[in-house]
């Protein structure tokens, strides 16, 4: 298929008005490009090379990340909904399991939620505790329109945040997110730790070893004096997080890894 037949494929996961059917359209949003896992690389590849327009919006910007308005194309959906379906959905239910009794957790942000699809299963496993969406650009938008659109029925405890503020949260998760940071670790110290309520905890995936639409080819840490990629990053980066947090519990393949924070 080529990347326009894709894009036009994609409202096809609009014409259901029930959870599990919309669940189930959209965990298999990776078959649109008919191919394998193998295929789906081979395809970004051959439809994004760098010399394409495109591959513009992926050039790196002064903080360190790549364009992320790109996830607003249709056709860069496809990535998006290939990760939720092969990684992201297993590790909400794996973290559904480890939250059954854990009482001090009552809010959860899910941070930089993409297409919203973990942040409303965990709000519908969880209509006890109080479960936030943020993310920038359009992909807020296109939540909005998931919810206002094509779900009969939206659960009262999912709240879309614009803006953090000076809001804490007793469970931060991060689900194929930090890749996307060349300084990953000051990323989590500057930008997620300050909203992790004393004790609470962080649950993330990770790929740092893998070349996607946002990854880095190096990763930097140490006022960029040292650089690294694949597990050697992902062991680093982790003996790095001990700063601040204790791993409490670790799912298959380390999806997810789940982190308390230190008391300070």
């Amino acid at each position: 298929m080529t990347r326009e037949e894709v894009g036009k494929s994609l409202p096809m996961l609009f014409g259901c008005k029930n959870i599990p059917r919309m669940f189930e359209k959209l965990c298999n949003i990776a078959e649109v490009y008919d191919g394998t896992e193998t295929d789906y690389f081979h395809w970004m590849s051959n439809y994004f090379p760098e010399e394409t327009p495109m591959f513009e919006k992926w050039k790196i910007n002064e903080s360190g990340t790549y364009g992320f308005d790109a996830y607003d194309m249709p056709e860069y959906k496809v990535d998006t909904f290939y990760c939720y379906k092969e990684i992201t959905k297993q590790s909400v239910s794996t973290i559904s399991k480890w939250l059954q009794d854990k009482d001090d957790v009552k809010t959860i942000l899910d941070f930089a939620g993409g297409t919203g699809l973990s942040t409303l299963q965990l709000a519908l496993n969880f209509p006890d505790k109080k479960v936030y969406y943020y993310d920038t650009g359009k992909q807020k938008d296109f939540l909005m329109h998931l919810l206002n659109e094509h779900v009969e029925f939206i659960p009262e405890n999912l709240i879309i945040l614009s803006d953090l503020e000076n809001r804490k949260f007793d469970l931060i998760t991060v689900f194929e997110v930090i890749e996307h940071w060349q300084r990953p670790y000051d990323f989590v110290k500057d930008d997620l730790l300050p909203h992790i309520s004393e004790c609470g905890y962080m649950a993330e995936t990770k790929t740092f070893g893998i070349m996607s639409i946002g990854h880095f080819h190096e990763y930097l840490f140490d006022d960029d004096k040292t650089s690294k990629y694949g597990k050697s990053c992902t062991a680093y980066f982790n003996k790095k997080l001990k700063n601040y947090f204790i791993p409490e519990f670790k799912g298959w393949n380390s999806r997810p890894i789940i982190y308390k924070r230190i008391k300070t």
